[in-house]
């Protein structure tokens, strides 16, 4: 009885062993040049630059400098070359985003205690234990609310996990309402070149009283509509007096106004 119990922890140790290392991700090599190499990845950091030694599948070993490698994997931690002011460094990926935190060797040590902040935008900044508060709040200025959090002591160096994800959020957020703004210009600039066919109708219209009155009404409609405006109610129904006398301008007319849902 004791042996059946024991042969069925061994069974379930191997299989949790087994499931660990097929979950772990493999060590790699991402090149400058674009290729991501597979294997045994060994961060060799000494002597006058930092190099990155790789072994493939066939005991292969590469030693590679710091400009053909943009960043790799050993045990599951990410490392990337970031520029640190006015040098290159590879840095450990610790919490990754627009605005992203990296640990970094100090001079003339082997652990990574240093702190980094970095944005997408190539702006980047030093972790500070003096003057947090005033470095980081001008760092996060985009983001207003949480600036004021960090003005008021909301949140300090402690919080540094808390600032960069609602530092993300904020970025991420902002991101989405441009990107709205930007599509709603597309669209009404796209809906506002329906008012050209009218226009070149109206042009080459033989029987029409008043023209260049028409196309004043058709020019002001295009300017709302490309604005995102709403095309005021008496200006529709002056060209719709203008062209009732013209079935073909006044179908047209319509089927603009039924495009640009007016």
């Amino acid at each position: 009885m004791e042996n059946s119990k024991m042969l069925k922890l061994v069974l379930i140790i191997l299989c949790l062993a087994g499931y660990l290392a097929s979950s772990a991700q493999a060590d790699f090599v991402a090149l400058t040049i674009g290729d991501t190499l597979t294997g045994k990845v060994v961060y060799l950091n000494y002597g006058a630059e930092p190099k990155i030694q790789f072994t493939d599948k066939n005991k292969k070993k590469t030693v590679y400098s710091m400009k053909q490698v943009r960043g790799f994997r050993i045990n599951n931690e990410d490392y990337q070359l970031v520029r640190n002011f006015d040098r290159y460094v590879y840095m450990k990926l610790l919490l990754g985003g627009y605005l992203s935190l990296y640990a970094y060797q100090m001079e003339n040590q082997q652990t990574w205690d240093g702190r980094f902040l970095y944005k997408r935008d190539g702006k980047g900044m030093d972790v500070p234990n003096i003057g947090f508060k005033k470095k980081v709040m001008d760092f996060v200025s985009e983001c207003e609310e949480l600036s004021a959090e960090i003005s008021n002591k909301d949140l300090g160096r402690n919080d540094l996990t808390e600032i960069i994800n609602k530092y993300n959020s904020c970025i991420e957020q902002r991101t989405v309402v441009v990107g709205q703004a930007v599509q709603q210009k597309l669209e009404a600039k796209e809906k506002a070149t329906t008012w050209n066919e009218l226009a070149t109708k109206v042009k080459s219209a033989e029987q029409l009283n008043d023209k260049e009155t028409v196309l004043e009404m058709i020019t002001e409609a295009r300017a709302k509509t490309q604005k995102g405006e709403k095309i005021p109610r008496f200006l529709i129904d002056g060209l719709k007096k203008s062209l009732e006398g013209n079935a073909d301008l006044n179908d047209l007319l319509v089927q603009v106004l039924k495009e640009i849902e007016q």
